[in-house]
């Protein structure tokens, strides 16, 4: 803190030493003919908004999507904040206002007062209220619907507001042309100005953000950063920009301790201790930066014309200028180097590299930093060299002096003494005090235990005195309490491995004593004291060079072309080319981790540092909606859809800005799906869903593992249309019940009607036969025919045929229901023959006929025509004419009344009767019988429908 206070009063000129990064560039915002992405925000669902000169936008990484604004207009966004309930606000260069939420809710405000006005700066205070700021037209609150000016004071006279915050104490900080004023609104109310009188080194400020401790980092438009100490009350000149630079556009919060800084030109990263340092940047970027942010993830976001930089901050790249790197280790401010081509040291402030013991000429392999400070160097056919920082002197060690083998592939140690894994198998080193003042002994465990010689990979000094060694084909060895012994794995315990591990590459600490372990084809296992296996990893990205443990308690599996890392929580991140590692070409075991938890990798010409974050929950795929339908599954309560809404159709992303592409998602939709499905595509459609309860689960996740990938759900329950609710299926069951014992009522008339039918029908039968057979009737019919036969031959014979005809009819249509009209009428026409041979002219038939269409009931015209006969006098005072006229639905028998004066017979009226029974039964017309004016008439309904069966 002493220096801290000192440095206060320095001016720090920024150093050439520059730190690199690798930058990925975006997809272009091409939409809507952008040409300026001036601001970037992340909201706290991690999604990326964009304010630019044709509106805002959002970025998930793959797509962009333009929010409009409600009168349409493509205008400069010159501000975004989200309020502490997660509403998203943008302010634009004439002084419209837009809220807007995933689920596409938005609301526009426009007031008078702000028209024409930049907002410069939205942001709400711990209760939530919306303060605005602007350029042009001061500081302004929203009370509901109402604007209110901020007019305390001198407040009332400041107009151009660049940027504002709210501290810590709730307190409203202004960046004006007029140096801070710091506002507090609680009571009583409180204006405090700060400029050059009170040690700012400019009076205009351009840029404010708070650090996690509440001081204040200060961007100013000549001078460069200033940072404003809370607790001391005073300000600090951190960093000066030289004027090709250009001035500060922009300032983001960084790890804990740390601010990036952005200029026209430059992007610098501060420490509040004042250790600034340059950024290298691509040359797409070194002509115009926009704007920048670091986000939640450990990204830094640089923009520059329509066009986005994204680089993974937890991968510094540093370029020593040394080619061949096979070997790292680190003690104090010094990064040792071991190259192909010897030692070098490189100072971790500066990062200035310079050579050591240039006269040895040594192709280094590993390296080992004991407790005394001393570098032991493992070589390739060269031995070991102890080389001690303070004095320059070195020991140099061979085969010649007991070592197992020249070629020294890893070494550790505890204490005085350290292990060599080396081609020839193992060896022990031990001294007392000072290896330059004390005998070395040199111990090989050939001699000591009988391990036969041959290659071992590494060598692990855990914190337990447990001392474990990774050999080429022999497995896993340890050492605890002078005991060398092979450690054999509980197999029972591995899942989906075909055997126990023989070749072990590389070893690493876990948790309470536990280590890790990597062996052929990209297998590791967690392994406890006992020889348990807790966990595995067993990864398609072929053979792990390095295991280390961060000081995060992340491991590290370090390869070929990539870098997996597992955090403390279990999660697994995979970096890759998108983190500028597709030349990754790592040494076995060149590796290791710094005092501050961070750990240096070798690779070939240049040296790659991982910083891990402190915070692990937000090193997965953030999931979220883009679009759902129906618009109801939006809520997170269970939803109920109607039957004819039984489809979703689901939208939906992940958020990993490290490496997009490498996103994959599993959903599945519980009470349909059996299983998971597997897919890149960022939609789920399900139609035609069934009545029931259900659940849509999607998951995200950037390597192939989903245990802990955050998801998404939905519950929904599909109802069940009317016809299957259990009143209507009751209603229905009632009703068919109803109408089964209607319809078998019905049945049962119906049959018995029909009995009583057949009972008149063959009641009719007899008493046609009769009628027919009557002889009378036959008697007389025969004296007429004998009568003709005398007189004329030729008549005899057609009135024969007539009577044989009307007779052929009565037998074929004698059991029928219906009768075509036509045919009934032949029958008719046979039987008036006969009788006008019995009667002669006294006997008149006149017919009418308009149509002969339908069905009657067989012999009902004869029988009619008979009836009159029957009851009225036929003689030649009284002749009888009978009419039949038929039209459309009636056939019509009428004569006029001429009752017998001494009738033979009494009338039984089974005739008419049986008629008016039998169409009571075959249709639903009644049987008409009138008397008027002596003339007896009879109506007989027509039927008009097909044939019956």
């Amino acid at each position: 803190m002493k220096g801290f206070w000192l440095f206060c009063f320095i001016l720090f000129y920024l150093q050439a030493v520059g730190q690199e990064f690798h930058f990925r560039q975006e997809p272009a915002l091409m939409l809507e003919d952008v040409k300026q992405i001036n601001s970037v925000f992340q909201g706290d669902d991690q999604l990326i908004w964009l304010g630019t000169d044709k509106g805002i936008f959002w970025y998930d990484g793959r797509r962009y999507r333009l929010e409009p604004r409600s009168d349409q207009q493509l205008k400069k966004v010159t501000s975004i904040a989200q309020s502490r309930k997660g509403q998203l606000w943008a302010g634009y260069e004439d002084g419209f206002l837009q809220s807007m939420t995933l689920q596409g809710q938005k609301k526009n405000l426009k007031f008078d007062s702000l028209s024409g006005a930049v907002i410069s700066k939205i942001l709400f205070s711990t209760s939530d209220q919306m303060f605005i700021t602007t350029y042009g037209k001061g500081v302004w609150t929203l009370d509901g619907e109402r604007l209110l000016r901020l007019r305390y004071q001198e407040l009332e006279g400041i107009d151009d507001v660049y940027d504002a915050l709210f501290d810590q104490q709730g307190r409203l900080w202004l960046a004006t042309d007029n140096g801070i004023w710091i506002y507090q609104s609680g009571g009583p109310e409180s204006l405090m100005h700060i400029n050059k009188e009170h040690g700012l080194q400019d009076e205009i400020v351009t840029q404010l953000e708070m650090s996690d401790n509440g001081d204040i980092w200060i961007g100013l438009y000549d001078h460069g950063l200033a940072y404003y100490q809370m607790e001391m009350d005073s300000f600090v000149a951190l960093m000066s920009i030289p004027p090709t630079f250009g001035s500060v556009i922009g300032l983001s919060k960084g790890r804990s301790g740390e601010g990036w800084i952005g200029t026209e030109k430059s992007i610098t990263r501060c420490t509040m201790q004042g250790a600034c340092t340059n950024i290298n940047l691509p040359i797409e970027l070194q002509d115009r930066i926009e704007s920048l942010l670091y986000d939640i993830s450990g990204n830094l976001w640089v923009t520059s014309g329509n066009k986005i930089y994204i680089a993974n901050t937890r991968f510094e790249f540093v370029m020593p200028g040394i080619s061949g790197i096979q070997a790292l280790a680190s003690s104090g401010d010094e990064i040792w180097i071991g190259s192909e081509s010897g030692l070098y040291g490189m100072n971790r402030s500066d990062q200035k590299v310079r050579q050591l013991m240039q006269n040895e000429k040594m192709n280094i392999l590993s390296m080992y930093i004991d407790p005394g400070g001393r570098l032991w160097i493992g070589t390739f056919g060269q031995g070991l060299y102890c080389y001690d920082p303070h004095s320059q002197r070195h020991i140099h060690l061979t085969e010649k002096d007991g070592l197992s083998n020249n070629s020294i592939l890893n070494l550790d140690g505890r204490g005085q003494t350290i292990w060599l894994a080396t081609l020839g198998g193992i060896s022990e080193l031990q001294w007392k005090d000072d290896p330059f003042r004390s005998d070395i002994t040199i111990t090989g465990f050939y001699e000591k235990f009988n391990f036969p010689e041959g290659y071992v990979y590494d060598v692990f000094a855990g914190a337990d005195d447990k001392t474990w060694f990774g050999t080429d084909g022999k497995g896993l060895y340890l050492l605890e309490n002078g005991h060398f012994q092979y450690f054999q794995l509980s197999i029972d315990t591995l899942d989906q491995l075909v055997a126990n591990p023989k070749t072990i590459y590389s070893i690493t600490s876990g948790p309470e004593n536990t280590i890790w372990i990597a062996g052929a084809k990209g297998q590791i296992l967690h392994v406890d004291g006992s020889g348990q296996i807790l966990d595995q990893v067993q990864g398609n990205e072929g053979l792990i060079k390095s295991l280390i443990t961060s000081g995060e308690d992340e491991i590290l599996m370090i390869r070929e072309g990539g870098i997996k890392v597992r955090n403390r929580s279990g999660q697994m991140n995979l970096y890759t080319e998108s983190s500028g590692l597709n030349s990754f070409t790592p040494t076995i075991n060149a590796s290791v981790k710094d005092k501050d938890g961070s750990v240096w990798i070798a690779d070939k010409d240049r040296i790659l540092h991982y910083i891990p974050l402190k915070e692990d929950n937000n090193q997965q795929v953030q999931m979220y909606f883009r679009g759902i339908t129906p618009a109801a599954l939006w809520s997170t309560d269970i939803v109920k859809l109607k039957a004819d809404s039984n489809f979703i159709d689901v939208q939906y992303t992940g958020l990993w800005y490290q490496d997009p592409a490498t996103v994959r998602y599993r959903f599945m939709l519980r009470g349909h799906d059996q299983d998971w499905i597997y897919t890149q595509e960022i939609r789920a459609v399900y139609s035609s869903l069934s009545p029931g309860e259900y659940t849509f689960v999607v998951e995200g996740s950037h390597h192939e593992d989903f245990s802990n990938a955050h998801s998404l759900t939905r519950h929904f329950i599909v109802i069940p249309p009317f016809y299957f609710r259990w009143w209507f299926v009751a209603g229905i069951s009632l009703f068919l019940t109803w109408m089964a014992y209607t319809y078998i009522m019905a049945r049962i008339k119906r049959i018995q009607k029909l009995h009583e039918l057949e009972k008149e029908k063959t009641m009719l039968r007899l008493h046609a036969i009769q009628a027919q057979v009557n002889p009378h009737f036959l008697f007389n019919s025969f004296n007429t025919l004998s009568g003709i036969i005398e007189e004329d031959q030729h008549a005899a014979v057609d009135y024969v045929d007539q009577l044989s005809g009307f007779f052929r009819g009565v037998l074929t249509h004698r059991n029928a229901e219906l009768i075509r009209v036509e045919e009934e009428m032949e029958l008719v026409r046979n039987y008036t023959y006969i009788l006008q041979k019995r009667y002669g002219n006294n006997l008149r038939i006149q017919e009418k006929m308009d149509r002969l269409t339908g069905w009657i009931a067989p012999l009902s015209i004869q029988l009619l025509v008979e009836n009159a006969i029957k009851h009225n006098t036929v003689s030649a005072e009284k002749p009888l004419t009978i009419s039949i006229h038929v039209d459309a639905d009636w056939v019509t028998v009428s004569n006029p009344e001429q009752p017998k004066i001494n009738p033979s017979t009494e009338s039984t009226g089974f005739g008419l009767s049986s008629l008016i029974a039998r169409y009571q039964y075959l249709a639903k017309v009644k049987v008409e019988i009138r008397r008027e004016q002596n003339t007896f008439t009879v109506k007989i309904p027509i039927i008009h429908k097909g044939k019956p069966i």
